[in-house]
């Protein structure tokens, strides 16, 4: 039986939430407590979980390589926000790198999305929100696609499938042999785990940044999702953008010429595709 998107929805359960270490950090932030030792405490539960954050606090990306040893410091030297973001990347990791058996190609998946949310990083300081959050949604914008191809792997296959024979984008083959894509689903499963509202709109309308409920991160988690893929598909020396990607960079009144600084920074940016690894 095909994958119908209501039954997703109604059958969500069957996805693994994400840990108890992670659920309850999130509530600890979200509460206002800035307790680093009940962080510690509750993160701490979850040994391979831990490794992980440690992992991305101390990448290069962060600028502290090798100076952080435990949660704790993580969040008095990164900040708690820094902190609850690199928790909720590392916990959806975990959870889905751990399931996955399908057609997809996890480890440049990852690449992507590390790109993207390195890429998004640097819109977000251009446009004056929230970097870390922008990291984060777009560490996580197409988590959609892990899900389906892991819990839907031979649904999934024929989208693969599709997409290589017709040579189009994996939104449009999802559409095409499901009818919907990963971003409704990225949307339904984070909105089940709990993560922020920006990272459920960014992953619901990262291909729709136009829409009137797109969020200023989904519009950034849009550009930066469309120039990674050029920056994998050719060089950093130029990339020429298509009617609706002006028109979002004029939504989030980008300065003109705002391409060209960006892949110099991207360029002299280390260690973000190493984050998910």
């Amino acid at each position: 039986m095909a994958i119908e998107l209501a039954n997703l929805e109604r059958n969500i359960e069957k996805i693994p939430p994400l840990s108890e270490a992670v659920n309850e950090a999130i509530a600890l932030f979200s509460s206002g407590q800035v307790d680093y030792d009940l962080i510690e405490q509750k993160v701490s539960q979850d040994p391979s979980l831990t490794a992980r954050i440690l992992k991305v606090a101390n990448s290069s990306f962060y600028g502290f390589s090798g100076k952080i040893s435990s949660i704790k410091h993580a969040s008095m030297i990164l900040g708690m926000h820094a902190t609850r973001n690199i928790i909720i990347s590392a916990g959806v990791m975990e959870n889905l790198q751990k399931s996955h058996a399908g057609g997809v190609d996890f480890e440049l998946l990852w690449h992507h999305s590390a790109s993207t949310g390195a890429i998004a990083r640097i819109l977000a300081k251009s446009v004056g929100i929230g970097e870390a959050e922008a990291f984060t949604a777009g560490l996580l914008h197409d988590i959609g696609i892990m899900v389906l191809d892991i819990y839907f792997p031979e649904d999934y296959e024929k989208v693969l499938n599709y997409q290589r024979e017709n040579g189009v984008g994996v939104a449009e083959a999802e559409e095409a042999v499901l009818g919907f894509n990963h971003s409704q689903v990225g949307a339904i499963v984070a909105a089940y785990w709990k993560l922020p509202e920006l990272i459920i709109n960014s992953c619901e309308y990262h291909h729709n940044p136009l829409a009137d409920e797109a969020s200023q991160y989904a519009q950034i988690i849009f550009l930066a999702n469309n120039i990674s893929h050029n920056v994998q598909d050719s060089n950093r020396e130029s990339i020429e953008l298509e009617d609706e990607e002006g028109e979002v960079a004029y939504a989030l009144a980008l300065s003109d010429g705002w391409v060209e600084p960006l892949l110099t920074e991207l360029a002299e940016m280390n260690g973000a595709e190493s984050l998910l690894s």
